[in-house]
């Protein structure tokens, strides 16, 4: 996952220093990352809640995400229009992993009665 932490900082240089070329191999690097976890690793769930598995991972994916949506957003001026597009992209991809990351979470951790309870109290808790 320093992968996501690494492409949020290369999108936040090359935003302040208006280097376009810095931005899109953030923004690679946020994508590669996103694949290294899903399709080479594969998400689990460990024996403990939260400290164990892939929750921690998923977690930092999503706010990374929302991180790059707010730099989108922030310098909005610096953006060509295509990268205008891709904050609201970035917040829908934040929302998949925050979704994806805690509803495994309680799926695994939760009893098989309780499921569509906790899922509905974490979505109203999200909100």
């Amino acid at each position: 996952m320093t992968w996501a932490l690494e492409a949020t900082g290369l999108i936040w240089v090359g935003l302040r220093q208006e280097r376009m070329r810095s931005r899109i191999v953030g923004y690679l690097l946020h994508a590669a990352s996103a694949f290294s976890l899903i399709a080479i690793h594969g998400v689990n769930t460990g024996s403990t809640p939260i400290i164990s598995g892939d929750y921690l991972a998923l977690a930092l994916l999503a706010a990374t995400s929302f991180t790059i949506a707010f730099l989108l957003h922030v310098f909005a001026e610096q953006c060509s229009r295509p990268e205008r597009y891709l904050s609201a992209l970035a917040i829908g991809l934040g929302l998949l992993w925050w979704f994806v990351a805690n509803i495994l979470e309680l799926r695994a951790h939760t009893a098989q009665e309780q499921h569509f309870a906790a899922i509905l109290l974490f979505s109203a808790l999200t909100a």
